[in-house]
């Protein structure tokens, strides 16, 4: 009988081992889900479906401005959120070897920050690797590549858009 409970003992073991287990590894799989529904750098948060959006529109401004370039069935194969020089950005590559990047602003009155799609974002292919173009500040031009080619493209969209976050 002794060994009769020493193996209940063990098999009880057993199975609350592998329930902590599985539990576990639930926990850590659906926390690892979540923390992919979003684009985060430092405070700044912007939601997968924010972003896809906001570069669906910036795709169609691409095909009408760089046409031969970008048409509206070019995939992003990377998004992320960047800081270049203080500044934080959405930065979008192409697979077409092209990278846009787009300021992300900060509405000072309520807190929220929001892409500064109402004023442009730069796309480059030479220099996408090194950065990129980025938007200055005063929202009317881009930075040179550090390369020293005439490659970036300015995009102003059509109508003011500001996507807050």
């Amino acid at each position: 009988m002794k060994k009769l409970s020493s193996n209940y003992l063990s098999l009880s073991n057993l199975k609350n081992f592998l329930f902590v287990s599985i539990l576990f590894i639930t926990v850590g799989f659906f926390s690892s889900c979540q923390k992919d529904d979003a684009l985060t750098i430092d405070d700044i948060s912007i939601e997968k479906e924010e972003v896809t959006d906001f570069q669906k529109r910036l795709l169609s401004e691409l095909a009408i401005s760089m046409s031969e370039e970008f048409t509206n069935d070019v995939k992003v194969i990377k998004s992320e959120l960047a800081e270049i020089e203080n500044k934080y950005y959405l930065t979008t590559i192409w697979e077409n070897g092209y990278r846009t990047n787009t300021i992300i602003g900060k509405n000072n009155p309520n807190g929220r920050h929001f892409l500064m799609g109402g004023k442009i974002s730069c796309t480059s292919k030479t220099c996408a690797t090194n950065g990129g173009c980025v938007p200055r500040e005063d929202g009317k031009s881009c930075t040179p590549c550090n390369l020293g080619f005439g490659d970036c493209t300015k995009t102003v969209f059509s109508e003011s858009t500001q996507h807050q976050f």
